[in-house]
């Protein structure tokens, strides 16, 4: 078996119009992808956003024109043809977006909505091609790393007092959560202390200023964060105050709080109520922290239910203590 990594990246060329330069690259062992070797292909595309932007309650006019718009290339598309049936023979690729750090509008876009240029078929959700954004960044410097260093998680639960009666939100069982994280943590491989903030029980408030504490005086390799999150003029999250209310958190001052300790890993469990999505409420966090110099962030681009989290998160992470491999397929 063999393992492809193919990297996308796109940049835009014009400061008036939505026009992008691609070059598709790939690396990794290709015993059995000789096929696909040679150099990089060079690219560009065309993509009107306000229009994409419409479609996003409508995810099939969404997917086929974001699609025909990034594989409008010939020569990309072809490649890309040949990738995804690497992949359908039963080879791991790994699928990289790499996207201008500059541009806000091409963060916004759902690109985990593609699909096969040709078969139209949803690309990363049949298990077949392992899909992730990057974005470069100079913030990475002071970290270090060892061979087996001693990891530290840090759980952040917020389900404040008023969560339902003041915002209309359900509950969060945060003894549940608890309960389901120290039973992963306490079958890694390797010893993984874990502090959680959570006002039933935890060993601090979920409050951003304990988190900025907890961050400022122990190494923290992974922060896992289970809260709501909110809609104004930008999205937010919906943290703690000191007696347990809900505190609006804006993502700029969330994005400060981590930058005194930044962990490896972020995963972003923010739940947000039902009803009509915007576009780009749930596109702000997740690029700000990898710019900030967050190795790894996992967040979600839509809203998305407690329930379906529910049966997410255990699969992460038992793959991520039991062995490490975030390609861990089950």
């Amino acid at each position: 078996m063999s393992h492809l990594e193919y990297t996308i990246r796109i940049r835009r060329t014009s400061q008036t119009k939505m026009v992008y330069a691609v070059e598709a690259t790939i690396s990794g062992n290709l015993a059995t992808g000789a096929m696909l070797s040679g150099g990089p292909v060079l690219a560009q595309f065309s993509l009107d956003q306000t229009h994409l932007h419409a479609h996003f309650n409508a995810p099939e006019m969404y997917s086929n024109y974001l699609t025909n718009a990034l594989f409008s290339s010939e020569a990309l598309c072809t490649q890309f043809t040949k990738l995804c049936a690497f992949a359908m023979a039963g080879n791991n690729v790994h699928l990289r977006l790499d996207l201008d750090p500059e541009d806000e509008g091409l963060h916004s876009i759902a690109w985990e909505h593609l699909r096969h240029p040709q078969t139209k078929q949803p690309l990363v959700y049949g298990g077949k091609v392992w899909f992730s954004r990057q974005i470069v960044t100079g913030q990475m410097e002071g970290f270090q790393r060892s061979e087996r260093p001693d990891v530290h998680a840090l759980a952040v639960i917020a389900n404040p007092k008023d969560i339902t009666s003041g915002w209309s939100l359900a509950s969060i069982d945060t003894t549940a959560e608890q309960r389901q994280l120290h039973t992963i943590f306490s079958e890694a491989l390797v010893p993984i202390k874990l502090t959680v903030l959570t006002r039933d029980g935890g060993a601090g408030l979920p409050t951003l200023a304990e988190c900025k504490r907890q961050l400022q005086h122990t190494p923290v390799q992974i922060l896992y964060l289970v809260c709501h999150g909110y809609r104004g003029e930008e999205f937010g999250l919906l943290l703690e105050d000191d007696q347990g209310k809900t505190a609006p958190i804006s993502v700029a001052d969330f994005v400060e709080a981590l930058s005194v300790g930044r962990p490896l890993l972020v995963f972003l469990a923010s739940c947000s109520s039902s009803g009509e999505v915007h576009y780009d409420h749930f596109s702000a966090l997740g690029p700000r922290l990898a710019r900030a110099g967050i190795p790894a962030v996992i967040g979600m681009q839509n809203p998305i239910a407690i329930k379906t989290l529910q049966e997410i998160v255990p699969l992460f992470f038992k793959a991520l203590v039991q062995h490490g491999n975030r390609h861990y397929r089950n």
